[in-house]
């Protein structure tokens, strides 16, 4: 599945109309202490996304931010909601990084830094190349290859493997094909439960395109 996000769209989550009027009169014509602002409640990602996860998934959200890692509470609208989020914020606070067309791990770290803190009980690692005490390493085509990711969530020295993420920018031809390999070996080798491919957009209109694997 594709979606895309681009810089400086609003996500849904945010709404110019979710904030109240500094000041407010009574039916008295006194003034009333302003309420606070009200933010919408779902997570669900912007129209250019995908539609809005359902209600469930964002309330569960919410729950889970005081939870333990576990693989099986963590549905796949879950995750997309928190990297929809990520993103969100990446290129709400980083888009420099995408329009000044620096190297792909220097964004893949900004971002990392954001799902931290969307992912807890995970660590969030880059750059990721143990498996155990050993380099980690995948069955492709090619024969046995040692690999490194550039984004993995899991709980280090178990078999709790949650997100594995690759991204490339599209700016330098190549071929896909081989990352997405990687990425399915990474699920049925490894046993990560989800894998994502992120296409950098660099350039005067950057943006991220998502494609679930």
């Amino acid at each position: 599945m594709r979606s895309l996000l681009a810089a400086g769209t609003l996500p849904r989550y945010m709404s110019a109309g979710s904030f109240t009027n500094s000041e407010n009169l009574s039916g008295d014509g006194k003034k009333v202490p302003p309420r606070r602002p009200q933010h919408l409640a779902s997570l669900a990602p912007h129209s250019l996304v995908k539609p809005p996860a359902p209600a469930s998934a964002s309330v569960a959200f919410e729950v889970n931010m005081s939870r333990a890692a576990n693989r099986d509470y963590e549905t796949r609208e879950i995750v997309a909601a928190r990297i929809d989020s990520c993103i969100d914020s990446l290129l709400r606070n980083d888009t420099k990084l995408l329009s000044l067309n620096v190297h792909e791990r220097t964004v893949t770290q900004q971002l990392a830094t954001y799902m931290q803190g969307k992912f807890p009980g995970w660590q969030v690692d880059c750059d990721y190349s143990r498996l155990g005490d050993e380099v980690k390493r995948l069955r492709l085509r090619d024969g046995i290859v040692p690999v490194v990711s550039n984004i993995v969530a899991r709980v280090r020295d178990s078999e709790e493997n949650l997100l594995v993420i690759e991204a490339k920018k599209d700016d330098v031809p190549r071929v896909e094909d081989g990352d997405y390999e990687r990425l399915e070996a990474f699920k049925d080798q490894l046993g990560y439960k989800y894998a994502i491919f992120l296409k950098l957009v660099t350039g005067k209109t950057p943006g991220i395109e998502v494609i679930w694997i």
